[in-house]
């Protein structure tokens, strides 16, 4: 679902169900029925205290402090003051806002995160158009954040202990697995298998993030920020129900404060932005035969055998884009580099993920396999084969 921003709206209003326990993206479309000056939307709580201790991120209505706050808003693409609701690119570095032409619409996805201990069951979060050049609020958008209709106290979920891994409280349901970018209008729940043995390790010496399944170790995450967000970033693990054979696991890497690296911007991860990876366990035997991770605005899944799968957080967007130039090879052109048009249709790889995942549940295996060495593979995900055209989404902003 997306929600509509009207920026000549005297009151715009929207309702969005929040995820507890977890994050959920926001999805904006910003339009407007005259051409409106550069703007940027940012969150009406959006503490000048945070911004002055480099922190970049926003609250629901009403929070005076971080200690405070139910629900934290974030957002990416190094844009402090918050996304523009029209840019254009500068020297292939960054974004400038531009005016949005009259009949113009643009999406803007957020993250929303519940933070707090409270489950309220509403909230309001106001977000609001700034002009870059005045600094003037031009509009407002008042969103109801809502609790799940079928929301049950005892859920299943993952929590830190106190050795900073993550393990997971046993519960009775667990959330219905939806993609990052195409939020549902409700969050679903179904009942949680009695044992799910994984735990989410850090291990900043070496700078990894170890998944393990029953002691088996099946996946890990190479830092290679600097500093390492494993002791300076934000880290949040969550656990879906994907089908009958299958747990998610999704991880996020969070960088919301400026500060990290002693704000040097040479060698540090563009801030705020965040990072996450999916990945799928076959609770049979702990075998991950499907993961995602997102790549220049793009969702992108791959097929693998290998355990542990290899993956790498923290490349910079120049670099991610060279490396994946040089892994994929013509399936970049195809998909990544061909312009985006304002007709383009929107694809989500998410059902041909559920018949490929049912497929390796079965033991049959992937639709396509390929000779070792001729796989296509994205600079994050190394033993993975994305050769498969229909496993990457559209531009994830076209809907």
């Amino acid at each position: 679902m997306s929600i509509e921003f009207w920026l000549d709206d005297p009151n715009p209003s929207a309702e969005l169900c929040y995820l507890p326990y977890g994050t959920r993206s926001v999805r904006v479309t910003v339009k407007t029925k005259a051409q409106s000056m550069p703007s940027v939307i940012q969150p009406e709580a959006f503490l000048q205290a945070d911004q002055d201790a480099g922190l970049f991120c926003g609250y629901e209505d009403g929070v005076t402090s971080r200690a405070e706050a139910d629900f934290e808003l974030s957002w990416g693409g190094g844009q402090e003051q918050g996304p523009p609701t029209n840019a254009e690119d500068v020297m292939g570095a960054f974004e400038r806002a531009i005016p949005l032409e009259a009949g113009m619409e643009r999406v803007l996805i957020f993250n929303l995160t519940h933070i707090g201990r409270n489950i309220p069951d509403q909230a309001q979060l106001t977000l609001v158009a700034i002009d870059v050049e005045t600094g003037e609020k031009r509009s407002y958008l008042t969103i109801t954040l809502t609790k799940p209709q079928s929301f049950q106290p005892d859920i299943a979920r993952m929590v830190m202990a106190p050795d900073g891994s993550w393990q997971v409280q046993p519960g009775a349901q667990l959330p219905v697995y939806e993609g990052r970018w195409w939020p549902e209008s409700q969050v679903k729940y179904t009942a949680a298998p009695s044992n799910i043995p994984l735990t989410v390790q850090p291990n900043e010496t070496k700078g990894q993030l170890n998944i393990y399944w029953n002691g088996t170790h099946i996946a890990k995450i190479d830092d290679k920020t600097d500093p390492p967000v494993l002791r300076e970033g934000i880290i949040r693990a969550e656990i879906y129900d994907f089908d009958r054979d299958y747990i998610a696991l999704r991880v996020w890497f969070f960088w919301l404060n400026i500060n990290i690296g002693h704000g040097f911007f040479i060698g540090r991860h563009e801030v705020p932005d965040s990072e996450r990876f999916d990945f799928l366990i076959l609770a049979k035997d702990g075998s991950v035969p499907l993961a995602c991770t997102d790549l220049h605005w793009r969702e992108s899944w791959g097929q693998g055998s290998e355990l542990p799968i290899r993956a790498t957080i923290g490349l910079a967007r120049e670099t991610k884009i060279a490396l994946a130039k040089e892994g994929l090879g013509k399936l970049w052109d195809r998909v990544w580099g061909k312009p985006k048009k304002e007709n383009d249709r929107a694809y989500n790889p998410l059902p041909m993920v559920r018949k490929l995942a049912m497929r390796h549940a079965n033991g049959r295996g992937a639709i396509v396999n390929r000779a070792k060495g001729t796989e296509a593979h994205v600079p994050m995900i190394h033993n993975m084969d994305m050769s498969m055209e229909t496993l990457t989404s559209s531009d994830v902003r076209l809907g």
